[in-house]
Order: C-alpha cells, then structure tokens, then sequence
C-alpha cells in the first residue's frame, strides 16, 4: 500500500510540474506585443504630454503584462526588442486617428497599468 501511494504522489508531482511549467521563452509574437505595449507608453510619453509615464514605470509595466500573460521574458535581451519598439512607435504614429484622440484613447486603455 505504500508503494502504492508513493508511485501515485510521484506520478502526481510529475504532472503537476509538467504542466506549472507552461512558460517557455518569449516567441517572436509574444516580443512584438510587448513592444506594441512599450510604444503606446512612449508615445503617451513624448505625443501626448505624459512625462509621468517613466522609463522604470514602462519597465514595470511590461514586467506584469508578461507575467499576467504567463510568459518567460529570460530571453527578452537576446530578441531584437529597440528595432521592434521602433518600428510599434512608428506605426502607432501613423495610424490615421486624430492626435487628440488618439492620445485620449491610449491613456484611457493604458495608464491603469502603471498603477501597480
């Protein structure tokens, strides 16, 4: 009966850990949605007057939108991240909505993530 229940708590904590260890490295998809996200803070940032949205506040906030999402940004140096938020920014600049607006919406969908 020990055994019994020994080989039943192994296979157990052997799935348990199989399937808690859902991360894996952040996917190419995965780096471009964090860098939509940082270019909707820099664009808050340097567009629309937000000089409260900081660097570290940024940081913050893509740390818990990855965690939120369950992802593992180990490799988050390795991806090419300046060239994609780059390249979110500008597009988030040319999206045909007017500047006021455009500033309005983003802040109202964004800013309660650096709250926390």
């Amino acid at each position: 009966m020990k055994k019994m229940f020994a080989l039943l708590c192994s296979v157990t904590l052997s799935f348990a850990t199989l399937f808690s260890s859902s991360a894996t490295a952040l996917t190419y998809t995965q780096a471009e949605d964090l860098a939509d996200l940082t270019a909707i803070y820099l664009f808050l940032n340097k567009d629309c007057g937000y000089e409260q949205v900081s660097k570290q506040k940024i940081e913050r906030a893509i740390f818990i939108f990855s965690r939120s999402q369950q992802w593992d940004v180990t490799n988050y140096s390795s991806l090419p991240m300046s060239q994609l938020n780059e390249d979110s920014y500008r597009d988030l600049k040319g999206i045909e909505v007017p500047h006021n607006k455009k500033c309005q919406l983003l802040a109202n969908k964004s800013l309660s993530l650096l709250d926390y």
